[in-house]
């Protein structure tokens, strides 16, 4: 386990997930045609303090009724809609986390492949720039 500043964790998140993010946005736009949408992110929280942290696993059809938009809750698979592409697969899909006060405790393998993520970004950025 790895205990970090609460800050820095979500700073680390953020970076590991910022470029999949706007991926699974432009893919939304093209799902929301078949009328579904991939939940970029959703957390459960167990226990008080044990977080789980989920990316792109909870898929939804769109209704309008009555002039509102309702989300209705169909799997966690893909649906098997004719023309719906794949959606662009997570580098990591769930984050595990135990909350205490200020701090964040990540599993070690968890918490690598998150600075993995971060690092090799800030390095295509470098090898971009020269």
């Amino acid at each position: 386990m790895v205990r970090i500043k609460r800050d820095e964790f979500k700073r680390l998140v953020a970076s590991a997930l910022d470029d999949y993010l706007r991926q699974l946005y432009e893919y939304n736009n093209v799902a929301k045609k078949f009328s579904v949408y991939l939940k970029p992110v959703h957390i459960v929280t167990k226990r008080g303090s044990r977080i789980y942290i989920y990316i792109a696993k909870y898929w939804y059809r769109l209704e309008k009724s009555n002039g509102k938009l309702k989300w209705i809750y169909i799997g966690t698979s893909k649906p098997q809609i004719q023309g719906l592409p794949e959606p662009p697969p997570p580098l990591i899909d769930k984050i595990p986390i135990e909350m205490d006060g200020e701090y964040v405790d990540v599993d070690d393998t968890i918490y690598e492949a998150l600075n993995r993520i971060s690092k090799s970004k800030i390095l295509d950025k470098e090898d971009g720039a020269h």
